[in-house]
């Protein structure tokens, strides 16, 4: 042994030695350092390098992106958005691939100014669907996006709060799927498993069965959730119930805040929401909300939480309101409050003078009937979103799909392209005649739900630049859907109809008469160059 080892001392040479040492630097640099990570051959993985991110950062299920997304659509797609949305025989169609890079050190922004148009040299315009070219490539001469690295709402942590909602089981009937829809993506990780947040939901006019298919379903679609029956006669009582409720949950200890809502509010951001309330001391005696936007509202009902927006207790405040209850809720206090849920909590709160209401920029009550364009255009990053169903219509739980992919900050952030088109997650815009006016202002396309009493605004918003709605120098695709694909892309279809009284000009002339559709597919560049 000792004369083999010899042979082999006697034989070895430092050449090879250092040929040995740089093929493995290579080989381990090309496999450990690349900007792929590696796998065995035959494997079809791609996965971006595995940077230290912000707190809160989470690689998105975002795969190599599905080229076949980028043909023309067959038949089949073409006949569903027809009718889906009513659209005419042979609707025009157009289709671009949005490329986002994620930057840590950048700053979301409500108006980003693109280097590039829409539609390259005139190229992907809307077309006839029947005239499309079954060769195109609809993804060439991609939209470039740099955005903010924030937080993706597959990995938020809820757990301090409880939402109490209350509605009818009526209501709740009539709209099961937008309702559940809506509540599991703030309150799951949008694969079906609770992100830490509780949801009590009470339920008038419910049998017991009606309460466990409700409760049933809730929990299938992945929400912490109880329901319970509300048998007050009053709206107002079964509003402030809530809170004596959610204190007699089994997880009240475990929860910082106990939050009331309507069945219509949407909180699009609930890392931002989470970061903005954990900055408040939930041990103090602490009633959080926001005023409504009609300044009417606010002179007639007094500087209280609205509760479309949320309302946010600490443990002390709802323990102090739970025991107020019975004399809170009594008929004489009911008359007083006109009977309006949140009017009766803060009449109740107040009780102590010294709880007063703190205000939260971005909760968001939206007392606004018409057409919300205006504000939903305006760049805003929202925390909670309300009467998208009834005074005017949004969907909200489609304009943040986005987020999945993109993060929270993508959630309605403009884009500004060269040839005078705004991408804002709400719709697509076009100016044909240039973006000639401060962008930084909101159009006012919505109107006051108190016309009589002079309701306004402008306390709100500032001064806001007239409507371009029938004028011609306006014309816009609304997002009706947006879906996650297998390849974890994002597909947003934002739908025009011909005959929408709004894109005219002035002596009333349709700008376009035909329907129309644009697809937006938004994947991250890592996976698309």
């Amino acid at each position: 042994m000792y004369a083999v080892a010899r042979v082999a001392t006697r034989t070895f040479k430092p050449s090879i030695f250092v040929a040995f040492l740089l093929a493995a630097a290579f080989i381990y640099t090309a496999t450990f350092h690349s900007s792929t990570s590696w796998s065995w051959p035959g494997d079809c993985v791609f996965s971006p390098r595995r940077h230290k991110q912000p707190f809160g950062w989470m690689p998105p299920d975002i795969k190599p992106l599905d080229r076949r997304q980028c043909r023309r659509p067959n038949e089949t797609h073409f006949a569903e958005l027809k009718e889906r949305y009513q659209l005419q025989d042979d609707f025009k169609y157009a289709k671009r691939l949005v490329q986002f890079s994620r930057n840590p050190q950048l700053r979301r922004e409500s108006l980003t100014k693109l280097p590039q148009p829409m539609f390259p040299s005139g190229r992907n315009l809307p077309l006839k669907w029947s005239r499309l070219d079954p060769e195109i490539d609809l993804c060439e001469d991609p939209i470039e996006v740099t955005v903010s690295a924030s937080n993706y709402p597959q990995n938020v942590d809820a757990s301090a709060f409880i939402f109490g909602v209350s509605t009818t089981y009526q209501r709740f009937e009539e709209n099961r799927a937008p309702y559940i829809n809506d509540w599991a993506y703030w309150l799951t990780d949008g694969a079906g498993r609770s992100n830490g947040g509780t949801l009590l939901l009470t339920l008038s006019d419910a049998t017991d069965e009606q309460l466990r298919v409700a409760r049933r379903l809730l929990r299938r679609a992945g929400i912490d959730a109880d329901v319970q029956a509300s048998t007050a006669p009053d709206m107002a009582v079964r509003y402030l119930y809530l809170v004596p409720a959610m204190l007699s949950h089994r997880k009240r200890l475990e929860k910082k805040w106990f939050v009331l809502c309507d069945d219509d509010t949407f909180f699009p951001s609930m890392h931002a929401l989470a970061q903005k309330i954990g900055e408040f001391d939930h041990t103090a005696e602490m009633y959080i909300g926001a005023l409504s936007e009609e300044v009417f509202a606010v002179l007639r009902h007094g500087p209280q939480a609205f509760g479309g927006a949320g309302v946010f207790l600490s443990y002390t405040t709802a323990q102090r309101v739970a025991g107020l209850f019975d004399e809170c809720s009594s008929a004489e206090k009911l008359h007083e409050a006109e009977e309006q849920g949140d009017r009766l909590l803060h009449q109740c709160i107040r009780r102590n003078p010294d709880v007063v209401l703190t205000t939260l920029d971005n909760l968001w009550q939206l007392d606004m009937s018409g057409d919300p364009a205006g504000f939903y255009e305006s760049g805003r990053q929202p925390l909670s979103l309300h009467h998208y169903r009834s005074w005017h219509h949004a969907v909200p739980g489609h304009m943040a799909t986005v987020a999945y992919a993109c993060g929270e900050d993508c959630i309605l952030q403009r884009f500004q392209t060269t040839d005078d088109y705004i991408i804002s997650g709400y719709s697509i815009a076009s100016y044909p005649h240039g973006i000639k006016f401060p962008a930084h202002q909101i159009e006012a396309t919505f109107r006051t739900v108190y016309t009589n009493e002079g309701g306004s605004f402008d306390y709100k918003f500032g001064p806001q630049r007239p409507s371009l709605l029938g004028t011609g120098r306006k014309d816009a695709w609304e997002l009706r859907e947006s879906a996650r694909q297998e390849d974890g892309s994002i597909l947003q279809t934002y739908v025009r109809k011909g005959d929408d009284p709004r894109w005219v000009d002035k002596n009333n002339v349709p700008l376009d008469k035909d329907d129309s559709v644009i697809e937006l597919l938004w994947t991250s560049a890592i996976f698309s160059r």
